[in-house]
């Protein structure tokens, strides 16, 4: 219930302000990356089901966790994660995801923050991937509790940049919108779209001033992330772009561009906007809070001693006993009540109804081994040559 950063486009430039250290792109689907401190370096995937996916599924997808000493096993992790969810190669056609990929890291430099990286919306190819990603997308952006990360990169044309359209349709007066430009070194000097993007780093270009203002970051490009320079040498870099006089982006005020910035002014934000959201968290909370405490309450009236309650107690303990013995025996019948019969394959999602799920895999396992099983024969003679072992494809169950 409390406020994350949802991004759009573009994180690993975001996550590499904390980490040093590029995150694998991927556009495929929503990565929540949830930075804590910690005294060691530490990382760990999970998934987080999509609503659409079915009960089974969704159990499958929960029980999958790696953890890794170092973020270079990032992409291995990745993978196996994408491999998880069913999701193809990178190599092969795009297939886009309504599964959270959630990416916990832990070291001694990060703050404790959360941003959501959501897939970079599309205009052009397949209609359901790009409905898929606009709902995604509007999930989080239109949270009231969510700040929306607007990540937009110099090198494009500002007016096909999507998420600054949908920030401003779902926060018309910019109250939670944080604009972050990337690339600035791709504009051409002294040409109207340099200009154009220098105004909107100052927060003075009209339809796109937000309260929580713009911000430039000057990252690796391709051919430094290869030599793996270092961060001081990043850092080198951006300060000489930015406080060059011959480039315009000299006007842009020192607080609104660079990595270190970006870090502290992150970590601001997200505390006024907790703070700002607290009210109304706690209203919300004590409207939830009613209906239970009315329960309570007529609960309370309706025991008329310490026996009667110690009554229900008893009833309710005998009845999960009854529950637990029928689901063991696979008897559900005696209490269709509980036990929600369906049609297959349906009820086989119900977790209810395990011992039947468990006893058709096994007899699925038997099938499968009496068809396509093998037992292996050998013989050991200490006075001769060992022989190969023998195949057999019967095998007598």
């Amino acid at each position: 219930m409390g406020a994350t950063l949802a991004l759009d486009m573009l994180p690993s430039k975001i996550f590499q302000v904390f980490y040093n250290t590029l995150m694998p792109s991927d556009d495929l689907m929503s990565d929540r990356i949830r930075l804590r401190t910690a005294p060691i370096d530490s990382i760990t995937i999970r998934i987080l089901p999509g609503l659409s996916r079915s009960q089974l599924d969704k159990l499958t997808l929960l029980e999958f966790g790696e953890t890794a000493e170092s973020l270079e096993n990032l992409p291995i992790l990745m993978e196996a994660a994408e491999r998880k969810m069913g999701l193809p190669a990178r190599s092969e056609e795009s297939h886009f995801s309504e599964d959270t990929l959630q990416i916990e890291v832990h070291g001694p430099t990060l703050p404790r923050l959360t941003l959501i990286d959501l897939p970079g919306l599309i205009r052009t190819g397949n209609q359901s991937h790009i409905d898929l990603v606009t709902s995604i997308t509007e999930r989080y952006i239109q949270n009231k509790r969510s700040i929306i990360l607007a990540v937009v990169g110099a090198h494009y044309d500002r007016q096909n940049q999507e998420i600054t359209k949908m920030a401003t349709k779902y926060d018309p007066n910019g109250e939670r919108t944080f604009g972050v430009i990337t690339k600035p070194d791709t504009t051409e000097r002294g040409t109207p779209g340099e200009q154009t993007w220098i105004k909107l780093a100052q927060n003075l270009y009209p339809g796109f001033i937000f309260h929580n203002g713009w911000h430039v970051l000057l990252n690796r490009n391709e051919t430094e992330v290869i030599e793996n320079t270092s961060t001081e040498e990043r850092n080198e870099k951006e300060r000489q772009f930015f406080e060059d006089p011959a480039r315009e982006w000299s006007k842009v005020n020192p607080e609104n561009w660079g990595a270190q910035k970006l870090k502290e002014s992150l970590v601001r934000l997200l505390v006024d906007h907790l703070k700002r959201q607290l009210p109304s968290l706690k209203m919300e909370i004590e409207k939830k809070l009613i209906p239970i405490q009315e329960e309570s309450r007529r609960l309370a009236a309706s025991l008329k001693s310490k026996e009667d309650a110690g009554d229900i107690l008893r009833k309710r303990c005998a009845d999960m006993r009854n529950i637990t013995s029928k689901a063991a025996e696979g008897t559900y019948n005696d209490n269709t009540d509980y036990f929600k019969l369906y049609d297959q394959p349906k009820w086989l999602e119900d977790p209810r109804l395990l011992r039947s799920k468990i006893e058709i895999e096994a007899d699925k396992f038997q099938t499968n081994m009496k068809s396509g099983g093998r037992h292996l024969q050998s013989t050991w003679n200490p006075e001769k040559p060992p022989r190969p072992p023998r195949w057999k494809h019967t095998l007598t169950l």
